[in-house]
């Protein structure tokens, strides 16, 4: 906020050097002035450096070539309108200083969007349907502590379809297809 309060008045030190600052303008800067050490030290070099300027044309080293001698005594009301129009442009540019922030926001965002949709349930995850996992199942699956008891719900017999099973075999070849019930009963889990 200071930096930018500087900078705003640090536009119209050149001005006030000139004594071309007029009004409400005036008392503004003199005021800043009155509180910040740096920009009174810049505004005492723009004075030092006006007063050199002003001893050069009193010398008669300095021929300012214009059409109208009242122009010719200042160039500050040109000066001032090229200031503001420079504060105007930074003004409408100030934007761009949020669109790193408001990218990384969108980032962000995309990031939780998707992995919000990854920890769903199956059944409710986009693009995913549970029914096809139920068709997979196996039959009975249990372990010595159940008793012989499924510990893996199965809804019956009727859904079981082992041609399924067998269509998402990996191996291609005929002789060594098996089904995963066969190769299940033949070796235990090693037979998977």
């Amino acid at each position: 906020m200071w930096m930018n309060e500087c900078r705003k008045h640090r536009l119209n030190l050149a001005l006030l050097a000139g004594n071309d600052l007029e009004g409400g303008s005036r008392v503004l800067v003199e005021r800043h002035l009155a509180t910040c050490p740096e920009c009174r030290a810049h505004w005492q070099s723009l004075k030092a450096g006006q007063a050199v300027l002003e001893q050069a044309r009193a010398a008669g080293c300095l021929a300012l070539e214009s059409a109208a001698p009242a122009e010719s005594a200042t160039v500050w009301p040109d000066l001032q309108r090229q200031i503001r129009v420079t504060e105007e442009r930074r003004n409408e540019i100030g934007w761009r200083g949020w669109l790193p922030a408001a990218a990384m926001a969108a980032a962000s965002l995309a990031i939780i969007v998707i992995s919000s949709d990854m920890m769903r349930e199956p059944a409710t995850r986009t693009g995913t349907n549970a029914a096809q996992f139920d068709t997979l199942a196996p039959i009975n699956v249990s372990s010595p502590w159940s008793g012989g008891t499924s510990i893996v719900p199965f809804r019956g017999v009727e859904e079981f379809n082992p041609e399924r099973i067998d269509s998402t075999d990996p191996d291609p070849r005929p002789a060594r297809r098996r089904s995963r019930l066969q190769r299940l009963n033949e070796g235990g889990l090693r037979g998977l």
